[in-house]
């Protein structure tokens, strides 16, 4: 189901806006890299570093796209519900 999900996601970066930027700041929000006042549904300059910063820690490309790779990790660090 997750993988699903995956394939679905749209590729993101600067300028990207809409529902799933606000997803992906949400997303940061959660593991700590964006607070709350950031998440606008725009990926600004803010939701660029914070991404680069993510795929840092994750040994990703830090490139600042969100794409089917970054989408997977992210999602892989989402707790499971039991």
């Amino acid at each position: 189901m997750l993988t699903t999900a995956i394939n679905v996601m749209p590729t993101l970066s600067i300028h990207s806006q809409g529902d799933a930027v606000m997803l992906l700041q949400k997303m940061l929000l959660y593991f700590g890299y964006l607070t709350c006042d950031r998440i606008t549904g725009y990926y600004g300059s803010i939701t660029d570093m914070a991404v680069r910063n993510f795929q840092t820690d994750q040994g990703l490309v830090s490139d600042g796209v969100v794409n089917d790779e970054t989408w997977q990790s992210l999602i892989a660090k989402l707790p499971i519900p039991c």
